[in-house]
């Protein structure tokens, strides 16, 4: 199922969330680390069911190296939550000011009160953004 994080409304007719939103700040006592936090990736998948995930991490700024995690994921079909949380990496181009090279793959939990699946459903993709602001 092809996934795409797009802007959405905030359904009040107001601001548009981004798809992407990643806030990095320097880690105390560190000159080469930053951690991201309070980040979101929202969007659709196969164009139709919306999803949205908490993203946290540490960008090494000597490397270019963004190694993250998606946290707190959900999509809905058809009026039904699933839940997802997994793990994303990047290689961050101070020059084009850009995330390129990135991976992303996530996983979902077992069904409550269901048996564990023989094989976790999930994705995994590829991604890359452009520094806005």
């Amino acid at each position: 199922m092809p996934v795409a994080s797009v802007d959405t409304p905030t359904g009040d007719g107001g601001a548009i969330q981004p798809g992407l939103e990643l806030s990095l700040s320097q880690r105390l006592g560190s000159s080469k680390l930053c951690d991201l936090s309070g980040g979101k990736v929202r969007g659709t998948m196969d164009g139709l069911f919306p999803f949205e995930a908490d993203v946290t991490g540490t960008l090494d700024c000597s490397t270019g190296k963004l190694t993250g995690k998606l946290l707190n994921g959900w999509y809905l079909v058809l009026g039904t939550k699933y839940y997802f949380g997994g793990d994303l990496t990047a290689d961050y181009n101070k020059t084009a000011r850009q995330y390129v090279s990135g991976k992303w793959i996530a996983t979902e939990p077992p069904v409550d009160g269901g048996f564990p699946w023989p094989q976790p459903p999930g994705g995994s993709g590829d991604w890359n953004a452009n520094w806005v602001r």
